[in-house]
Formats: C-alpha cells, sequence, structure tokens
C-alpha cells in the first residue's frame, strides 16, 4: 500500500470514486466533468491510496481556503470503491494523512465535516465540536486538533469554516 499525492492521470479514478455519494443525477461523465472544472477541487491538494498499482481510496487536503484559518488543514471528499471498503484502506489513508504527510509545520489543527457515523473519525483523534458550532444537519463539523488550536469556550460558528 502506497499513500502519494494525486496526478493528473489519476483524476478519473478520483471523481469515480466520489460519484455514488456526491454525484447525485449525473452520470459517470458529467459528474467528471463537473469536477473537472471545480474551483473547489482546484484549491486543494488530492492524496490516493493505491493497492497493487490500483487507486483504492482517496481525499482531499485544505489549506488557505474555505475560511480554514493559516494552522488548519480541512480534509474532505474522502471516498474508497464500493468493491474495496470495509478492508480498513481508507482507515489507513486517514491515518497517513494525519500522521506522516508533510502538511508543513504551522499545522496544528485538522478540520473535516462527517457525512458518515463520527465514530470513523473519532478513531483518528477527531472529536465533534459542540452543538452550537454546528452548522448542517447532515454533516458533522469535527476537528483534530493538536495543540489546542481552537479554544472551544471562545469559538463562534462564523469562526469555523463552509462546508468542502
Amino acid at each position: 500500500m502506497q499513500v502519494r499525492k494525486a496526478v493528473e492521470k489519476d483524476f478519473p479514478a478520483v471523481y469515480f470514486m466520489g460519484h455514488e455519494t456526491w454525484g447525485q443525477g449525473l452520470t459517470i461523465d458529467e459528474y467528471s466533468k463537473k469536477c473537472s472544472e471545480s474551483d473547489k477541487y482546484d484549491n486543494g491538494q488530492w492524496y490516493v491510496l493505491e493497492v497493487d498499482e490500483k487507486i483504492v481510496s482517496s481525499l482531499i487536503c485544505y489549506r488557505y481556503s474555505f475560511g480554514l484559518d493559516a494552522h488548519t488543514v480541512g480534509i474532505g471528499s474522502v471516498a474508497t470503491l464500493p468493491e474495496y471498503r470495509k478492508r480498513g484502506y481508507v482507515s489507513f489513508l486517514m491515518q497517513d494523512i494525519v500522521s506522516n504527510q508533510d502538511h508543513g509545520k504551522d499545522v496544528h489543527a485538522f478540520l473535516l465535516f462527517s457525512d458518515i457515523k463520527p465514530e470513523f473519525y473519532e478513531k483518528f483523534g477527531f472529536k465533534i465540536l459542540p452543538s452550537h458550532l454546528q452548522r448542517y444537519k447532515k454533516s458533522i463539523t469535527m476537528v483534530r486538533d493538536m495543540d489546542k488550536h481552537f479554544n472551544l469556550q471562545e469559538l463562534k460558528l462564523e469562526d469555523l469554516p463552509v462546508y468542502f
């Protein structure tokens, strides 16, 4: 297994993974075209997990966009091919991203919006933010705060980024 930064030739596979969850009503070709033209995806760094030279999982990391402060990395679009789910691949990818990838010495926290059961992300040190800091009903805001970067007593909803 190998985690690496995605390159141009990887994007069809990456977009295919996301189609099932985020491609509502679009064909795979329409969804892929939408993704390839997306400013949102241009603002981040995609990572992929390869197993036997096949991309099986992917995610995107954001810095300095969507209202993220300079010390926080946003994680989004976490996906695994359906036939490779329940094998620990996305767990391997997540662990590598939060522990091994060099996002810069100034990174003190990771933030994500969970569209799945938050218990999955809790395994990697993410915690659910208090209810007054939740902006969306279906996506739970979670943070992995390594250096107590977020002062939850003073943090306001408007201090948090929008969904990415």
